[in-house]
């Protein structure tokens, strides 16, 4: 699968703007929005290849997010990456069942962000994430 496309749903400006940054840098064409309404938005009009959706935020958490994603006959096949700080018991089992293809914490190192990326370009390991 090409990535070239990537969708950030986190509401902290920050993490959009360096993660955005940071993705460009190395090709790939990124939009970022502040909430989870604006991201299925989002999503329905870029059609990304990947997205990075953050769980705490207010309004529609990314859990509610995630569902809807994977309701959707548009965007259920649209890899998703939980990109959260809050630490979680959540084994890579638990993601998938959820609809995630992975986890990635926050704060993250670039080498971890490009990995998980190539992991979901690859197809996973096993359809797990290594």
């Amino acid at each position: 699968m090409n990535i070239s496309k990537v969708l950030i749903i986190d509401d902290e400006e920050l993490i959009r703007a360096t993660t955005m940054l940071l993705l460009r840098k190395h090709g790939f064409e990124v939009e970022c929005v502040s909430n989870g309404n604006l991201g299925l938005e989002a999503a329905h009009r870029s059609q990304p290849d990947l997205i990075l959706l953050d769980i705490m935020m207010p309004d529609m958490d990314g859990w509610e997010v995630l569902r809807s994603f994977k309701d959707d006959s548009v965007l259920s096949a649209i890899p998703v990456i939980i990109f959260t700080a809050i630490e979680s018991e959540l084994n890579d089992n638990d993601l998938h069942a959820r609809g995630a293809f992975g986890m990635l914490r926050k704060p993250f190192h670039l080498k971890e962000l490009l990995a998980i990326i190539g992991q979901v370009a690859a197809g996973g390991v096993d359809g797990k994430i290594a």
